[in-house]
């Protein structure tokens, strides 16, 4: 049997022995009772026939309406032992918050004002009640943070929970709301003091690469660019120069100093248009590095320090075939 159902068949046979006795009868022959000082013959009158009447709704099972009567009959008199009775109203009605304070009250002034038998279960119940319960402190640094419990508001307090998932909410009126959620055990406890921060308080800003980098490979494309158009002018004078030669010697063979001047045109027409490739190559990927690394918001944990971006490097080749342009990527 679980212990749910344990606990429910021990609250039926309390419930099935419960007698209608007044709290007067529950009292220790004692003339200095303190529960009994300034209350007068016809207060605790009233709150006797209360009590009667609410501890016959519990026999009949009325739960609810017998925690009504309780709270007015503890209203006129405060009673421990009205405190014990409302207690089991409160278990059968699956309230242990309030029905472990309730006990807390029964088991005031050492148990002296309930009978034997009913303080070793009223001590059983605390016991069992608090099992039932978590603790949570709520406080916050900046005043006028209004805090919530459950989406319910209630301020900074320390009170008890029911076990399980709880949701504690902070707000505050131009700062940015947190909710925290938590699992808490029986005889738990959560301390949770809301410190508020404002957008540009957890708002970072950060780049791919160091902002200098793309606008690096941006120049270099341009560069290449005005190399390339300078080599060619070059190579188109060389070729002008190698066709004016043969048609001033009349269509002859040429010589090796105007054939030298046919091939350095056209290694120079070949730099140049390989510039005019990886300029443009260049020039492409750097205006898409220059809007990729656009500065982007991001938040963080107010203690914790920002990501280090990531490192992009580039580095020009030249080489008997040709200009290159090699690339690296560091995470």
């Amino acid at each position: 049997m679980s212990a749910s159902k344990v606990r429910l068949a021990v609250l039926g046979i309390l419930l099935g022995i419960l007698t209608v006795t007044s709290p007067a009868a529950a009292q220790k022959a004692d003339k200095e009772q303190p529960w009994k000082k300034g209350v007068s013959e016809a207060t605790r009158g009233k709150a006797n026939a209360l009590f009667r009447d609410a501890n016959g709704l519990l026999k009949e099972s009325r739960f609810k309406d017998a925690v009504k009567v309780y709270d007015q009959a503890i209203a006129i008199w405060d009673h421990p032992a009205i405190h014990y009775n409302l207690a089991l109203a409160l278990m059968s009605l699956d309230s242990p918050i309030r029905a472990h304070k309730a006990l807390q009250n029964a088991l005031r002034y050492d148990g002296h004002a309930l009978e034997s038998d009913k303080l070793n279960d009223a001590r059983n119940h605390f016991k069992w009640t608090r099992q039932q319960l978590a603790t949570i402190e709520l406080s916050a640094a900046q005043e006028g943070t209004d805090l919530l419990l459950n989406g319910k508001e209630v301020g900074s307090t320390s009170m008890l929970v029911r076990i399980g998932w709880n949701t504690v909410t902070a707000r505050k009126e131009g700062y940015i709301e947190q909710t925290k959620n938590k699992m808490l055990g029986p005889g738990e406890s959560w301390k949770f003091e809301a410190d508020m921060y404002t957008s540009d308080d957890v708002t970072r800003y950060r780049r791919r690469w160091a902002k200098w980098k793309p606008w690096a490979v941006l120049g270099s494309g341009a560069a290449l660019l005005v190399v390339g158009g300078a080599t060619h002018s070059l190579a188109a004078a060389g070729f002008t120069d190698y066709d004016d030669g043969i048609r001033n010697c009349g269509g002859c063979v040429p010589s090796s100093s105007l054939q030298s001047t046919k091939d350095n045109a056209s290694l120079e027409q070949t730099f140049a248009f390989a510039a005019y490739g990886l300029g443009g190559a260049a020039l492409l990927t750097g205006a898409y590095l220059v809007y990729a690394n656009r500065a982007q918001a991001y938040r963080i944990d107010i203690k914790q320090q920002a990501v280090p971006s990531t490192e992009l490097s580039f580095l020009p080749t030249v080489s008997r075939d040709g200009l290159g342009l090699s690339a690296s990527l560091n995470f």
